[in-house]
């Protein structure tokens, strides 16, 4: 009797563990990153800028309010006609730089094609057989490859990037024939999801899953519970 109390008591301890590192560590993850990034944007400004006076190290918090309406300030400058002039001869001045202008061009053609409204640029998620037929991989459209590859590679041609798992930052870029590819409905954010899940997010049971919702099977084993009436193993009396 003592020993069949400890075992369930031990069970069930295990599965509130487990169920609250499902829902603390996303959590906990999500929230560093986000303190890294606005502690790296808040230190970029010197510490007289950020209300050095005030506290030796300035005041936190207030280097990021100054970097974002900073930029802000850009845009609006660079958005009127002298401020356009003054951007292109600035523009024109980086790109005569050596070993400079060539970072500076590829991160400024990055930023634009990733940034513009007009440019359909990884907005489309699709579908390819890779590495070999009957294997299929999930890939992000980008732009039509041009002239020059055209020639060669024909005038139906789509450049798409098929990402690492779980690091989509790093890939392969194809130029694939338009029928060779199988466009989804799927946003590119959820794409990114499930190349960065490795396959365990999927989009069709994104509504109905009920997050760090655990059960044990009768084996002992914990399996997560997807939606409210999901099927498991009914629970050893």
């Amino acid at each position: 009797m003592a020993d069949s109390f400890r075992h369930r008591l031990g069970s069930q301890l295990k599965l509130h563990f487990l169920t609250g590192i499902l829902v603390v560590t996303p959590a906990v993850l999500a929230g560093w990153i986000l303190y890294k990034f606005l502690a790296w944007v808040d230190g970029l400004l010197w510490s007289r800028l950020r209300l050095g006076w005030v506290r030796p190290e300035g005041v936190p918090g207030v280097g990021f309010v100054i970097v974002v309406l900073l930029i802000l300030f850009v845009g609006m400058l660079v958005n009127n006609y002298i401020g356009q002039r003054f951007y292109h001869s600035v523009d024109a001045l980086l790109r005569h730089i050596p070993v400079f202008d060539k970072m500076y061009v590829a991160f400024k053609q990055i930023g634009e094609a990733l940034l513009s409204r007009e440019s359909a640029v990884f907005r489309e998620v699709g579908l390819i057989e890779f590495p070999h037929p009957g294997t299929w991989a999930i890939v992000f459209l980008a732009e039509k490859p041009g002239p020059e590859i055209e020639a060669q590679a024909g005038p139906n041609v789509r450049c798409v990037f098929l990402p690492h798992t779980p690091n989509p930052t790093t890939g392969f870029l194809l130029i694939l024939p338009e029928d060779k590819i199988r466009r989804l409905n799927l946003s590119v954010e959820k794409g990114i999801k499930m190349v960065i899940s490795g396959g365990a997010y999927v989009p069709s049971r994104e509504s109905g899953m009920r997050p760090a919702r655990l059960r044990r099977r009768g084996d002992g084993s914990v399996v997560a519970v997807e939606t409210p009436g999901a099927s498991v193993d009914p629970e050893p009396s």
